[in-house]
């Protein structure tokens, strides 16, 4: 709307004009810091904020609260009990993409999808 607001060209055009632009600046970080507020205050209750869902993980229609989802978190578990045995990330992901298993975005496993999974805190609880 300010676009098309008419200003002068005179002196009291330039206040105007640094009035409509700081106060849309003022609005801009001014939201900034009530999304981070939100973001964090959904983290600190559990609450999904958005993104891709980490595998063995839903989100509740409802409460958007994170829950186990009882397909996948197999083989979250699976991962993490054959790399804590020593099992090299490959050949995991290997076993697991022969059984047609796929990440949470429908991609292959790659080992890096395992160095996703272990630095992913939720899986500990937080």
């Amino acid at each position: 709307v300010s676009v098309m607001e008419p200003i002068s060209q005179g002196p009291e055009g330039i206040m105007v004009e640094s009035m409509l632009i700081g106060m849309a600046e003022y609005y801009s970080a001014e939201l900034a810091l009530k999304v981070a507020r939100g973001e964090r205050e959904n983290a600190l209750q559990c609450k999904y904020n958005g993104g891709v869902v980490p595998l063995g993980f839903t989100i509740g229609k409802e409460d958007r609260l994170y829950h186990i989802d009882p397909e996948t978190a197999p083989i979250v578990q699976e991962i993490f009990s054959r790399y804590a045995n020593g099992e090299p990330a490959e050949k995991i992901a290997a076993s697991l993409n022969e059984r047609g298993l796929r990440t949470r975005t429908g991609k292959p496993f790659v080992k890096n999808s395992f160095f996703q999974i272990f630095r992913n805190r939720r899986y500990i609880g937080e």
